[in-house]
């Protein structure tokens, strides 16, 4: 069984429409490209909402600058996405998540969570990247993997719905996240 809740996929890379994300030029586009994880996620979110869909990457990328949700040399700041979300009017939270239990039933409970995790899920990395955890998929009461989009820089890398299994996941997860109500059930 696949549980799935629709989230619109968002890339962080930019070269290719700059003009259409609202970057000035394709330099400033690129200068993004490897360190705008936590906006595409972010992006993705906000595109949920009919109310705040429609903002362009370039003009998010500058807000999250200012309110410093996005801090140089750091990335996106947890409790900043939360605040962020929270002052949109959508029910944001930081959690930490131990354990695969507690993961389900985040999901059940009509929430994505936005997780830090390892680039690509590879290298034993646990954290440096941000993606949103959209659901899981299910096999006799026990959960073999996650479904995430992965919103990568790295060409090819750029995986809508893809299925991480669920030990891969927890060896590149560092537990931490943001769980965002995106469904009222």
């Amino acid at each position: 069984m696949k549980i799935l809740h629709s989230l619109p996929y968002y890339s962080q890379l930019s070269e290719h429409d700059w003009q259409e994300r609202g970057f000035t030029s394709r330099e400033e586009a690129l200068s993004w490209q490897n360190r705008s994880c936590g906006m595409a996620c972010i992006k993705m979110v906000l595109d949920s909402h009919p109310e705040h869909t429609g903002i362009k990457f370039a003009d998010l990328i500058a807000e999250m600058q200012e309110k410093g949700v996005y801090k140089e040399g750091v990335g996106c700041v947890h409790q900043g996405i939360a605040d962020e979300l929270n002052s949109r009017n959508m029910d944001a939270q930081r959690i930490k998540i131990t354990d695969v239990d507690k993961l389900k039933r985040i999901i059940d409970e009509g929430n994505i969570c936005i997780v830090s995790v390892g680039a690509g899920f590879i290298d034993g990395k646990k954290s440096g990247h941000l993606v949103p955890l959209i659901g899981y998929v299910e096999n006799d009461g026990e959960v073999e993997s996650v479904i995430v989009h992965n919103t990568s820089s790295y060409h090819g890398w750029q995986w809508p719905e893809k299925e991480i299994e669920i030990e891969r996941f927890f060896e590149h997860f560092s537990g931490n996240g943001i769980r965002v109500r995106v469904y009222d059930l």
